[in-house]
């Protein structure tokens, strides 16, 4: 059976979802001169979807394969939270920094489902995410480390604004299409 509160509003919030959310904090903001990462690093080139360049002066890695088995572990345990089965699409860890912001968007049709996790950041206060749920209605979400925020990120506009008080914010993205939905096409088995 299909979750009616995601089927309503679109999202679903769910704290302490990766409780091992340190074990996937390898990566070091900055390189061995104490500069930021910046760019984009793709390890498949298959899709048109790997292009990645939404946010200026950030540094994302896409699908990398550190990855690969969590994206995995990940769709199984949301196929029972939501009542769905789900195809992997791909998967995209950022690095903002501060000055960043992420412009309001709704996602492409490999981000049917989209998962967002905080993973990390240098800052005790959360930088939140906010979601346009209807012309009437946003909401504001904030993760802790290891938090993370399901949504249907091709309907639903979503947002942050500028990230200040810290110098950065690491994020894993999981997308997902539904496997009985209009974009079986962009998954993988």
């Amino acid at each position: 059976m299909k979750n009616k509160f995601f089927e309503d509003y679109g999202y679903l919030i769910i704290p302490n979802f990766l409780s091992n959310v340190a074990d996937i904090k390898e990566l070091s903001p900055l390189d061995d001169d104490g500069n930021k990462l910046m760019g984009s690093l793709v390890f498949e080139r298959k899709n048109e979807y790997l292009v990645n360049d939404q946010v200026k002066d950030s540094f994302s890695r896409i699908n990398f394969p550190k990855y690969n088995s969590l994206h995995h572990k990940i769709k199984l345990h949301l196929e029972d939270i939501l009542g769905m089965y789900l195809l992997k699409t791909y998967t995209c860890d950022r690095f903002y920094y501060e000055g960043n912001e992420l412009e309001l968007h709704t996602d492409k049709d490999s981000c049917e489902i989209s998962v967002t996790i905080q993973v990390s950041s240098d800052s005790n206060k959360p930088w939140p995410i906010f979601f346009k749920i209807s012309d009437h209605e946003e909401i504001k979400v904030s993760l802790n480390d290891g938090d993370c925020i399901v949504y249907k990120g091709m309907e639903i506009p979503h947002w942050r604004e500028e990230l200040t008080d810290c110098s950065y914010h690491h994020q894993l993205f999981l997308h997902y299409v539904d496997s009985q939905g209009n974009f079986v096409h962009r998954g993988k088995f």
